[in-house]
């Protein structure tokens, strides 16, 4: 009896330790399989975060430029507009004078009262100028 339990034991003692072994093997394949899909999922990652640091890049780049050609292109509309405000004052004086002028010879006497060439495109000059200050 104390043999066949005691072998009954060693059986029962081998049948566990092998049951262990196995499992022991198991956990340590799962262990390999889980770091092995670790690095690839890792390095994916890595891959795809190197792709999108340089298409952020690339668009950050684009951006800078597109600003500075923005910049650029109002700095010239600025000009433009000091150029033209400039030939707009100039246009002041004679704006007046021919103003000036269609008054005086309208205010003329009779005798004096003449209409020429001169007074007949009085009005016209005036009409265009006053047009082009206040297209402006």
């Amino acid at each position: 009896m104390l043999g066949t339990r005691s072998f009954t034991n060693c059986r029962e003692t081998a049948t566990v330790v092998g049951g262990v072994v196995q499992v022991r093997h198991a956990a340590s394949d799962v262990v390999k399989e889980t770091e092995a899909l670790s690095l690839r999922t890792q390095s994916a990652n890595t891959k795809r975060l190197t792709e999108r640091l340089h298409d952020i890049n690339y668009w950050k780049a684009e951006l800078r430029r597109e600003i500075g050609d923005i910049i650029s292109e109002t700095d010239l509309l600025v000009q433009q507009k000091l150029r033209l405000e400039n030939a707009l004052r100039a246009t002041e004086i004679p704006l007046h004078i021919a103003t000036d002028n269609l008054h005086c010879r309208q205010r003329r006497q009779n005798i004096d009262l003449v209409q020429d060439v001169v007074e007949i495109a009085l009005p016209t000059t005036f009409t265009a100028a006053s047009a082009d200050r206040t297209s402006t």
